[in-house]
């Protein structure tokens, strides 16, 4: 059973950043916390919208939701689990 969050998340936001640092910044950011910390990332490029969740999940870090706005930018919003090297 994952840890309870902490009681404010943290944020990054990472608008105006392209892969791979949009997935180099969110997992530096998300490393930085305990198990079950909550991370919101805030996205405006597209092609990582689903490249971040994606690389996030092989990670181990649950991608809890994701949030539309502001502007166009999405919120994506992951809890830290214990993570795991990739095979």
């Amino acid at each position: 059973m994952p840890a309870p969050p902490t009681s404010t998340p943290r944020v990054a936001d990472l608008r105006g950043e392209r892969c791979p640092y949009t997935f180099i910044k969110a997992r530096l950011a998300i490393e930085e916390m305990p198990a079950g910390g909550i991370l919101e990332v805030v996205l405006d490029f597209r092609p990582a919208w689903e490249k971040v969740p994606a690389s996030m999940a092989v990670l181990g870090h649950e991608l809890v939701r994701w949030v539309e706005g502001p502007a166009e930018a999405r919120t994506f919003i992951f809890r830290r689990g214990i993570e795991v090297e990739p095979a």
